[in-house]
């Protein structure tokens, strides 16, 4: 919850300087949705203007890094969020999100590549790409809808993973969950 002197913020860059995004967070919440234009717009709501991650874009990449020390920001003061807008005509070749601590809210995202470590809130919808990973082992529930690839490898340590692919992998693909329950569903 921000508070009423919380602080706004919003950077705008073009999609055409940007090919690879990277967002590495602690405790910040996240969004991933799609807008219209060209730009790609990246919204920080906060209660402290010093705990804004930082944006980084050279060499057509994107950064975007958390800018508080990891120990402190359990403090629901100083929580972040963060909106990432991207253009609905815009297909990155890669996109690694972290936000291993916060929640993450992808509503669209599409690129040719996605790597993500969510953490325990993760509400992940309507994924387009090529490959899509969940790289680390993690006691964490997951939900994913729609999620539309040509292979996959998730891996989790414990939880439960509730999967809806958008049509049946078209290469070798992966999913282990050591602990908990397993549920794909693939249309008909």
């Amino acid at each position: 919850n921000l508070s009423a002197g919380g602080f706004s913020e919003t950077k705008k860059i073009e999609q055409t300087d940007v090919t690879t995004i990277t967002v590495e967070l602690f405790f910040e919440n996240l969004t991933v949705s799609t807008c219209k234009g060209n730009q790609i717009d990246i919204v920080f709501e906060s209660n402290k203007k010093d705990i804004i991650p930082e944006v980084k874009s050279e060499n057509k990449t994107l950064q975007i890094l958390t800018g508080y020390p990891f120990g402190k920001a359990e403090d629901k003061d100083s929580f972040c969020n963060i909106s990432l807008m991207l253009p609905e005509n815009y297909l990155a070749e890669k996109i690694v999100l972290k936000v291993p601590y916060g929640i993450l809210d992808i509503k669209n995202l599409k690129a040719k590549s996605v790597s993500i470590t969510p953490g325990p809130d993760n509400f992940l919808e309507n994924i387009t790409t090529d490959y899509f990973e969940i790289p680390l082992p993690d006691q964490i529930d997951l939900n994913i809808s729609n999620l539309d690839c040509k292979s996959f490898n998730i891996t989790l340590l414990a939880g439960d993973a509730n999967i809806s692919l958008a049509h049946a992998p078209e290469k070798d693909s992966k999913l282990s969950v050591k602990d908990g329950k397993l549920n794909i569903t693939i249309p008909s």
